[in-house]
């Protein structure tokens, strides 16, 4: 199970931001990949491809984060997600939903300056993205 914890120390802009989590992301029909990742306590979420140049922040309301971290919580299974589950709902928009696969790949935990978070994080999927798929069984 995930713990989204976060600490901060009043004399450093420093936040311990536990976890990151990372999506694959299938469009069925060329079967092309995309990544992307979703860290709540930044409140980031953000899309990118392999071959791309740019990455698509994704923009999330309150009550979305506040039902994504309920799910977190939950845990998430390994497998695709449904096209209804609130992750689905934030990387993507209603008519992708049906044509995309979402699999939960990974939680990893980074320490992140509060004032570069959100470029940490795009670097961190940049690797994620470019990192070589294993052959699906």
């Amino acid at each position: 199970m995930l713990n989204l914890v976060s600490s901060s120390n009043s004399s450093h802009s420093r936040a311990a931001i536990s976890s990151v989590l990372a999506f694959a992301l299938s469009d069925l029909a060329t079967g092309a990949r995309r990544f992307a990742l979703i860290c709540s306590e930044a409140q980031y979420a953000s899309v990118a491809a392999p071959d791309a140049y740019r990455h698509e922040p994704r923009v999330v309301t309150l009550a979305e984060w506040r039902e994504f971290e309920s799910e977190v919580a939950l845990g998430l299974e390994a497998g695709p997600l449904p096209t209804e589950h609130i992750v689905s709902r934030i990387l993507l928009n209603e008519g992708q939903r049906k044509a995309t696969i979402v699999e939960y790949v990974s939680s990893e935990s980074l320490d992140l300056d509060t004032l570069s978070v959100a470029v940490r994080l795009d670097a961190h999927l940049w690797a994620v993205a470019s990192r070589p798929i294993a052959p699906r069984m």
